[in-house]
């Protein structure tokens, strides 16, 4: 919950965004996955290596979620007439929901496959063993 006041402060500002505009800012956000690579391959010596750049990219990546994620929800209220407002708010907050279902689900796939064959992904006894050195 303290995460989104900010975008939704950032949000409220007035500015009228057309639909192809935030559709390439939103689109444009698909530069944070090679970043986000790049703070992690090669494994032996990344490029990007500082503990600093995975932060600011998450800190990048989260405002312009919560921001490109809000504008349109807010905005799709007045774009239709009265008697459908609900209708469009709950179809842009299943769209949102199923948006961060979908993304979740990807990066639970994208671990799989980058994880090493030899243990389970997410095993408690991999965790123990990673958190007390052994």
């Amino acid at each position: 919950m303290l995460n989104e006041i900010p975008q939704e402060i950032l949000a409220a500002l007035p500015y009228d965004w057309s639909g192809g505009r935030l559709l390439f800012f939103c689109s444009l956000r698909v530069v944070f996955i090679p970043l986000f690579v790049m703070c992690v391959y090669p494994a032996s010596a990344p490029t990007l290596s500082h503990p600093a750049w995975p932060c600011i990219f998450s800190l990048l990546m989260g405002v312009t979620n919560g921001y490109f994620g809000s504008v349109p929800m807010i905005q799709a209220a007045g774009k239709v007439p009265p008697e459908q407002r609900e209708l469009a708010g709950n179809t842009m907050t299943v769209s949102y929901m199923s948006g961060l279902m979908l993304g979740s689900v990807v990066a639970y796939a994208a671990y799989s496959f980058a994880a090493p064959a030899s243990e389970p992904p997410f095993s408690t006894l991999s965790i123990h063993a990673n958190a007390t050195g052994y």
